[in-house]
């Protein structure tokens, strides 16, 4: 979002993937979401307590037990760097770009899982900032904040938005 708001002239379309939302404050509700749905996966013994670093990547998933594999090992890299995590947050600590947001006028595609654990909430702030965009918006169901759980979701309206022909092995 950021981006398209500095340079909109250099956009053509945005996609929007289980997005932050964009303001702080919207932020710090996610995260404090994400922090209770961790303790209570942790109440329910689904993950260790105290949490190893990285396990609560798990927590962001609908289905805590999915497994993160692909034909392609090298495509799909789930680690996770706390000190990259703090150091982005401290960059970006205070944001608001609800009202340049409000400004742009591209098509949008927005994408988020119906047990996105970051709250549907973030969707709803994403949806109200791009009141002047072409939106598209697409609830994935069964799906956490990774899109990976429903790729059988996702790549249609991927493609659909894209103007991507359907792949022949798709249509069977």
């Amino acid at each position: 979002m950021r981006y398209t708001t500095a340079y909109s002239q250099r956009v053509r379309s945005l996609i929007l993937v289980g997005s932050g939302p964009p303001t702080w404050d919207g932020m710090i509700a996610a995260m404090a979401r994400i922090r209770e749905r961790v303790g209570s996966l942790q109440r329910h013994g689904i993950l260790p307590d105290p949490l190893p670093p990285g396990a609560d990547f798990l927590a962001f998933f609908a289905d805590p037990s999915f497994p993160i594999e692909h034909p392609d090992e090298n495509a799909m890299q789930t680690e996770f760097h706390s000190t990259v995590n703090q150091l982005t947050l401290s960059a970006i600590e205070g944001f608001d770009l609800s009202r340049e947001v409000n400004q742009l006028r591209h098509r949008v595609l927005v994408v988020y899982g119906e047990d996105d654990p970051a709250g549907i909430e973030l969707a709803e702030e994403t949806l109200s900032a791009l009141q002047s965009a072409d939106v598209t918006y697409v609830q994935l169901e069964k799906c956490g904040h990774f899109w990976h759980e429903r790729v059988d979701q996702f790549y249609p309206h991927l493609r659909t938005f894209l103007g991507i022909p359907e792949r022949q092995s798709e249509r069977t």
